[in-house]
């Protein structure tokens, strides 16, 4: 079981890994560990991660507090910026980056950063987590591994907490191999809920992607809102790439100062909860 070949276990990786397109995955019992396992394979001492700004807060903390200390250097990165400024070292091995951001909802150029790595013989990795292979496939634009927080959309139940990288079969057999050195490889009882969760996955996206739209513009009208943020309104600076390829959920922000703010994020809060269940 801790060495990831019990049958729950090959069964709902191969799922994920034909979803996204992919050689092989890796089931773990959490994102974080999917994208520890993956960094910690791919890195070494006295290697250098390129990661792009905004990334998921345990991404964050990861490569800004516990990368370091082993000697792994870290570097961030605008990716909106001119590809020319991208801090990219001697040593450079590994380009970071999210599908959609969490919790910004910034979409990124994906196609222009891959030309870029590719140029440079750099391995790529995106956390593909909030577009799902419903909407995004990383590997077929280019990307080297793709990463899930699973716990999220693949589940969609509320019910257990997982993740998984997928990616060509050599890469990980080692990622496999340092996986079950580190632990954290998810038990047979939860892969049989991941996978009963993968078998409504279109359709509760589209679901909750269609909610996501309609809340969006609704919110974006409101007086209340100074904001939204959301790829799929035409005000989101990255409408246009996000109609290319993901939509997102959605992230308002309440006017400051304003006396029904309380209320009106506690609503907000509930449509948003009762929107993106299955």
């Amino acid at each position: 079981m801790r060495l990831n070949n019990t049958p729950n276990q090959r069964v709902v990786g191969a799922r994920i890994a034909a979803l996204e397109g992919g050689e092989d995955s890796y089931v773990a019992a959490s994102g974080m560990s999917a994208i520890t396992a993956t960094l910690c394979t791919l890195l070494g001492e006295g290697d250098h991660l390129l990661i792009e700004r905004g990334c998921y807060g345990g991404t964050d903390a990861l490569a800004r507090h516990t990368l370091p200390r082993m000697g792994i250097e870290v570097d961030f990165f605008d990716a909106d910026t001119p590809s020319q400024d991208w801090p990219v070292r001697d040593n450079t091995k590994v380009v970071y980056a999210e599908a959609i951001a969490n919790p910004t909802l910034r979409v990124i150029d994906h196609e222009r950063l891959v030309t870029f790595a590719r140029a440079r013989g750099l391995t790529t990795v995106v956390d593909n987590t909030f577009a799902t292979p419903v909407f995004f496939r990383p590997l077929e634009l280019g990307y080297d591994l793709v990463l899930h927080s699973a716990t999220k959309y693949l589940n969609g139940h509320s019910d257990l907490v997982a993740g998984v990288v997928i990616g060509p079969e050599e890469t990980l057999r080692r990622v496999r191999s340092v996986a079950n050195h580190l632990g954290g490889c998810l038990d047979p009882g939860a892969c049989f809920l991941l996978e009963r969760g993968l078998k409504t996955l279109p359709l509760r996206v589209r679901y909750q992607a269609g909610t996501a739209q309609a809340l969006a513009e609704l919110l974006e009208a409101h007086p209340l809102v100074s904001r939204v943020h959301y790829p799929g309104l035409p005000s989101h600076p990255h409408h246009r790439r996000a109609s290319k390829t993901p939509r997102a959920p959605t992230t308002p922000e309440a006017t400051p100062g304003d006396p029904t703010t309380r209320a009106k994020s506690a609503t907000v809060r509930s449509w948003s909860t009762r929107g993106t269940r299955s």
